[in-house]
């Protein structure tokens, strides 16, 4: 069998090419998983924060 250009070319694009785009989609998919459960931490947290009526009446019981 003769090893051609065509050939070599062809090797090159399976073995490394290929394995580098595929690399690429795959952290891809994986930044969008991470930023919408970064979004869903967010919306929860803020949930957790104390709110400016919250602190007032806090503040009516301490002093009652």
């Amino acid at each position: 069998m003769e090893i051609t250009g065509y050939l070599l070319w062809n090797i090159f694009l399976t073995l490394v090419v290929a394995p580098v785009l595929y690399s690429i989609r795959q952290n891809t998919a994986e930044i969008k998983r991470l930023d919408i459960l970064l979004n869903k931490t967010r919306e929860e947290m803020a949930k957790e924060y104390v709110t400016k009526q919250d602190v007032l009446v806090f503040e009516a019981i301490k002093d009652g």
